[in-house]
C-alpha cells in the first residue's frame, strides 16, 4: 500500500493506494499542496480492472443531502460516511480521474461546512484575497497571466467562513493557466463578477443580481432540494460578508489599480 497526503482549504486528506504507479504524477500535480498533517479524511482506493481503457466519463451524480454520501461517474465510485471521514473509492488508474475525485469531494465538503467551491480566479493583494468570479470564457485565466499579486488559482476557488468573514484559498484545480497557486487562505475582501467589455471599470449591482450570478458559479453536482437550499444559504452569507461588484474588462492590466482601490474603500 502507498499513502499520499495533501491539504486544500485547510482540510488534509490521505489516499491509500494499492500501488505506486500514480505517485510520481500525483507529486508533480499537487506538489504545492502536500502535507504531513494528520488527515481529516482518508480514501481507501482500489483500481478498476480495465484501468487503462478509454471511457466516456458520463454524467456525475452526487448524493450528500442526508446520511447517504456518495458520488460517481463512469470511471469513479466513491462512498463515504456521513461525517466525510472515510471514503471507499473504486476508480480508473489515471490522474484525471483522481483529480475529479478531489474536485467533487471538496465541492461537497465546502457546501456542508458553509463554504463554496467557485468558478473563480483568485489572487492575494497585500494580504487581502480577491475573487474574480465567472463561468468559462469570462477571462479568468487571462487575468491570472497578468496577475499583480499572489496567484491562488485561475479556475476553482475554495471559500470557507471564518470569524464573520470568508477565507479564499489557493487550489491545484487550474484551468488554462495550468499551474496551481500558493497553498494559503486569505481574508476575502473583494468578490468581483467578471464581464467582458472594451472599457475596464467596476460597477455596483443589486444583491439579487449578484446572488443569481454567484449561484451559477457554484460547483455543485447534487440535485437534492436540501443541498440546493444550503447552497443558497451559503451564497447569501458570502455576499453579506464579502464586498461584491461587477468588473467589466477585456481583461486588461489597468484593472489592478481599480481592484486595489475597491478593497481600500471597504477598509476605510
Amino acid at each position: 500500500m502507498t499513502t499520499f497526503r495533501l491539504k486544500i482549504a485547510d482540510h488534509p486528506v490521505e489516499f491509500r493506494l494499492p500501488s505506486d504507479k500514480l505517485l510520481e504524477s500525483m507529486q508533480d500535480r499537487y506538489g504545492g499542496f502536500l502535507t504531513t498533517e494528520k488527515p481529516s479524511t482518508v480514501f481507501d482506493v482500489s483500481f478498476s480492472e480495465h484501468a487503462a481503457a478509454p471511457v466516456d466519463i458520463g454524467v456525475i451524480e452526487a448524493f450528500f443531502g442526508g446520511k447517504d454520501v456518495r458520488y460517481c461517474r463512469n470511471d469513479l465510485l466513491v462512498t463515504m460516511d456521513e461525517e466525510l471521514r472515510e471514503g471507499k473509492v473504486r476508480m480508473r488508474e489515471n490522474l484525471l480521474t483522481l483529480d475529479a475525485l478531489l474536485r467533487i469531494f471538496y465541492s461537497i465538503l465546502l457546501i456542508r461546512t458553509g463554504g463554496l467551491l467557485l468558478h473563480a480566479a483568485s489572487v492575494g493583494l497585500d494580504g487581502a484575497g480577491a475573487l474574480f468570479i465567472g463561468k468559462p470564457e469570462r477571462g479568468k485565466s487571462e487575468l491570472s497571466e497578468m496577475v499583480q499579486g499572489e496567484h491562488l488559482t485561475d479556475e476553482l476557488s475554495p471559500v470557507r467562513p471564518s470569524d464573520h468573514n470568508f477565507l479564499v484559498y489557493g487550489s491545484p484545480f487550474w484551468g488554462l493557466f495550468a499551474t496551481g497557486g500558493i497553498n494559503a487562505g486569505l481574508p476575502a475582501k473583494a468578490a468581483l463578477f467578471l464581464f467582458r467589455d472594451r472599457k475596464t471599470r467596476i460597477e455596483p449591482a443589486a444583491r439579487r443580481v449578484l446572488l443569481q450570478s454567484l449561484l451559477r458559479c457554484v460547483l455543485n453536482f447534487s440535485k437534492e432540494s436540501g443541498v440546493a437550499e444550503r447552497v443558497v444559504q451559503n451564497c447569501v452569507a458570502f455576499l453579506e460578508a464579502v464586498p461584491s461588484a461587477r468588473l467589466l474588462t477585456p481583461p486588461a492590466p489597468e484593472l489592478w489599480p481599480l481592484v486595489r482601490a475597491f478593497i481600500d474603500r471597504q477598509e476605510t
